[in-house]
């Protein structure tokens, strides 16, 4: 039987991220207006038969827990990133 209430939703940023990882490979650059033309679709996330599953508040935690910890090491990795390209364009004078 289908139950009314809150359904989980999923977006998935990996395809994107694998286009964008192709893109790169094969020479091609990301600016403005590619990352413009990107949409993101919710989707409700399914049991085997089909079904909406129901929340499950541990999982939920866990899973805002482990895209935390993903986000906190791209932020680090994007600062000392940033920090490169400021040396170098001040030819390493602070």
């Amino acid at each position: 039987t289908f139950m009314l209430g809150f359904v989980p939703q999923h977006v998935s940023f990996d395809a994107h991220w694998a286009q964008a990882k192709k893109a790169l490979q094969d020479g091609g650059t990301l600016d403005a207006a590619a990352l413009a033309n990107l949409t993101v679709q919710t989707l409700p996330v399914l049991d085997t038969s089909g079904q909406p599953k129901t929340v499950r508040l541990d999982a939920e935690v866990a899973e805002l827990a482990s895209n935390n910890l993903h986000y906190q090491v791209l932020l680090k990795g994007l600062s000392r990133h940033l920090s490169l390209l400021m040396t170098a364009a001040s030819d390493g004078k602070k």
